[in-house]
């Protein structure tokens, strides 16, 4: 990606010099890998950029969400991905939001007080698409992380509190830009050959006012949830402290084995074999019976505050928490099978 996309300025110079050969037990030397790896740095950009104060806290539901969409929808198209609905936009009605809280109310802001801002009383989720191969090309493996966050406070004496959301949940946006980007070079490149199937990478909009984006993409009919083999949930995967959380590993018998396939780097990891556990856009997946988990590193004291900031994500545990999605992604889309539970 270049430095800027679409009229988004990046302040810092992203280094791409990185080491492309690796070695085989054997001893043999590996083919390099014909995709750009997934870059630390690119994902702190990302993170930066929708974490920004000029984005307000991308509350749902304002023009500060719509211009978060918009860089999302620019990241996935500078990174070659097909659109998966026109313009790569699914737009749905919301409402007018909650009106501002006061400056000592222990809930989330929201909007928490408007500084100029305007509404737009919807939403919108932002979906690309990776195009399988063969017998398996009908089915779909969804990769998704809401994008937006809850707004800003206006306090009685017009100081004003950004909630940046750099956690919660920008940096599960950026795992997802930059492991769309990765597969989609991988697999130009025929470095996955068929049969495999397709991915769909959607930013979800809404979900801090209750999961709205995800549900609305559920029922849209974009892809039938017959066809949805699993579901991959990125939120709040930017703080590691002990360990990854793969949450509600047990929609499907296999989950287990390919996270742990997955997690070559030796990353700490508890997988929790609950059927189903929600809060996050996993859930209407789960609902349907669809295979799907949640990756999380966990809540933390910043959680839905103003000093939810980029400082303060762990730049390695975002790199291998990103690197572990990646190689479990294209190990869904390429198992012969993902039986489901009866």
């Amino acid at each position: 990606m270049s430095k800027r996309a679409r009229g988004w300025s990046i302040s810092r110079p992203v280094p791409w010099a990185v080491t492309l050969v690796g070695a085989l037990a054997c001893g043999e030397v590996a083919e390099p890998d014909p995709a750009t790896p997934i870059s630390a740095d690119l994902l702190l950009t990302h993170i930066g950029i929708l974490a920004d104060d000029s984005l307000y806290g991308r509350p749902a539901g304002w023009t500060d969400e719509l211009r978060a969409a918009e860089y999302v929808r620019s990241a996935l198209t500078d990174a070659g991905l097909t659109p998966g609905v026109p313009e790569f936009l699914q737009t749905f009605w919301i409402g007018p939001q909650k009106s501002a809280h006061a400056a000592t109310s222990a809930d989330p802001p929201f909007q928490g007080g408007d500084p100029g801002r305007e509404t737009t009383y919807y939403s919108q989720n932002v979906v690309a698409s990776l195009p399988g191969d063969g017998a398996l090309s009908e089915e779909w493996v969804v990769v998704g992380a809401h994008y937006d966050h809850v707004g800003w406070l206006l306090e009685p004496d017009s100081s004003l509190h950004v909630y940046n959301g750099a956690d919660d949940n920008a940096s599960g946006t950026a795992v997802l830009l930059e492991v769309a980007r990765y597969l989609r070079e991988r697999f130009v490149a025929g470095a996955v050959p068929g049969p495999r199937r397709s991915l769909a990478f959607v930013g979800f909009g809404a979900e801090e006012i209750g999961l709205v984006g995800s549900h609305f993409f559920c029922g849209s009919g974009m892809v039938s949830l017959t066809d949805i083999a699993a579901m991959v949930n990125l939120d709040m995967v930017g703080r590691l402290q002990t360990s990854l959380q793969v949450r509600a590993a047990g929609s499907a018998p296999w989950w287990a084995d390919h996270i742990r396939d997955a997690n070559t780097g030796g990353l700490p990891v508890e997988v929790d074999q609950d059927a189903f556990k929600g809060g996050s856009d996993h859930v209407c997946f789960l609902s349907a019976g669809r295979p799907a988990v949640h990756l999380f590193t966990g809540l933390h004291a910043e959680y839905h505050t103003p000093a939810d900031d980029p400082p303060l994500i762990n730049r390695d545990g975002l790199l291998a928490i990103a690197e572990l999605t990646a190689r479990l992604v294209e190990s869904l889309a390429t198992a012969p099978s993902l039986a489901v539970m009866p």
